[in-house]
């Protein structure tokens, strides 16, 4: 982005606010893992993330209009013949999570099969047909992931570790007797879930946050009968805001190490990209039909 003109702090925030998309829209690791400890369907979950990022794309998509408008950013012409070209030439690549999905729905394989059918499909096309990974790259790879997972598997193994000593002293009733306290108006709660859910995700890896809240906020939800998929959209859809939310937002520092950027310029360049999101977020929550709509057509 740099490269064709486009301001440093700008190309930073449209990055890191983009990234947000990525885990709602299947296939989704986060929503795998709330699947898996909230006993519910993967595939409609995956389905249920399809409108809300959708959302999420076109609300960014405006506001970067209307930045390329104000700052007059370069804005090349929109062509069909170099659509269907490039379309054409990454549909191996496109094709990827369409495979997932595929599995999901009819019932090929589970979430652990999907992700080791992916990663071979991906080895499979950048070996042979793109030619765009070695040996070298390929062991370095290798040695990526495996720091990453056990980075992360040390998280989640730690938080499930602190959620069973929450749930053996009885802190999850606690909690729950507390926020109900507060209010028994779903729409009060939501609103305080919502708000407790970003801060953390402004500090925490979101799969800790899912083992650790989960156990404490599933008794309130089914309490005020909210559909779990909904529930779980939004969940997710506020971990990933927090994210790239100031000061602390995970992604944050990320962009501004890979990218140079000093963290006080991007903290600024991103609060008017959080205003779309934050605003979708608002619509999922109070508007269910947003994130059900999708999975009860599809998935029986």
């Amino acid at each position: 982005m740099t490269k064709n003109g486009y301001d440093e702090d700008f190309s930073g925030a449209v990055t890191a606010a983009s990234s947000v998309i990525g885990p709602i829209f299947p296939p989704s690791i986060p929503l795998i893992i709330y699947g898996a400890t909230a006993s519910v369907s993967v595939a409609k979950l995956f389905m249920g993330g399809v409108l809300p990022g959708l959302l999420m794309g076109v609300a960014l998509m405006v506001l970067v209009f209307l930045f390329a408008i104000k700052y007059k950013f370069e804005r090349h012409p929109f062509r069909m013949a170099a659509l269907v070209r490039q379309f054409f030439g990454s549909i191996l690549s496109l094709i990827t999570p369409l495979i997932i999905l595929a599995g999901f729905t009819t019932g090929w394989f589970t979430p652990t099969e999907a992700s080791s059918i992916a990663v071979a499909y991906s080895l499979i096309i950048a070996l042979i047909v793109y030619r765009t990974m070695d040996w070298k790259t390929f062991t370095d790879c290798l040695l990526e992931s495996a720091i990453t997972s056990a980075n992360t598997l040390f998280i989640i193994g730690t938080s499930t570790l602190f959620t069973y000593v929450l749930v053996k002293e009885g802190a999850s009733a606690e909690i729950a007797s507390f926020i109900l306290g507060i209010s028994q108006n779903p729409a009060v709660i939501l609103l305080i879930i919502n708000v407790v859910l970003l801060i953390l995700g402004m500090f925490m890896e979101p799969g800790a946050i899912l083992t650790l809240m989960l156990p404490v906020l599933l008794p309130i939800v089914k309490d005020l009968n909210i559909d779990l998929v909904h529930f779980g959209v939004v969940m997710v859809l506020n971990l990933m805001i927090g994210q790239v939310t100031p000061p602390f937002g995970v992604c944050l520092f990320i962009i501004s190490d890979v990218a140079k950027i000093k963290l006080d310029r991007l903290y600024k360049s991103i609060l008017p990209f959080l205003i779309p999101l934050v605003v979708v977020l608002l619509m999922c929550t109070y508007i269910p039909g947003i994130v059900t709509w999708l999975p009860n057509m599809l998935v029986k």
